[in-house]
């Protein structure tokens, strides 16, 4: 092997094993969940500085594109996310002010959407007495995913579904 040939594999090697620890790296950030009540670790997936909630429950799922059978795998970043944020009440008149402002894009939704498993029973009975559920697609936790919630009693109902 002529030593242009043998550089050039030095140089492909070590570069798959840089990208293969910088996915490795970004799955340590964005731990698989079950139900997780961490407010820092959710403000490592979407963005909470600008409204930055007292409480949250939440759950986090990579999407897995890898193949089973083969060489191929296709790492991504894409997740979905369910979560609920608590508010205080000043920081909750501000979304509902800004979602105002800004003509927020909204429109209806069914209970069952936003009923979550792991939700608390109380939350899970003021969705189902509502008749009409008014949920907004605003980019409010800057994900770059799709954002839908809901506003319900100084929190917000989040779902998520980012394809990066």
């Amino acid at each position: 092997m002529d030593s242009a040939k043998y550089i050039f594999l030095v140089f492909l090697v070590a570069g798959c094993v840089l990208v293969a620890q910088g996915i490795e790296s970004k799955r340590r950030d964005k731990p698989v969940t079950g139900v997780s009540h961490s407010i820092n670790t959710l403000g490592n997936i979407i963005h909470l500085n600008t409204y930055k909630p007292n409480a949250v429950s939440f759950t986090y799922h990579p999407i897995d594109y890898s193949v089973q059978r083969g060489v191929v795998s296709f790492e991504s970043d894409d997740y979905y996310l369910e979560a609920l944020l608590y508010f205080d009440e000043a920081t909750f008149d501000t979304i509902k002010k800004t979602l105002k402002d800004k003509k927020a894009r909204y429109s209806r939704a069914y209970a069952h959407e936003f009923a979550f498993d792991w939700l608390p029973q109380n939350i899970k009975d003021q969705l189902l007495d509502r008749k009409h559920l008014q949920t907004y697609d605003y980019m409010l936790f800057q994900s770059g995913g799709l954002e839908r919630f809901l506003l319900i009693d100084h929190a917000i109902l989040l779902i998520i579904r980012h394809n990066g």
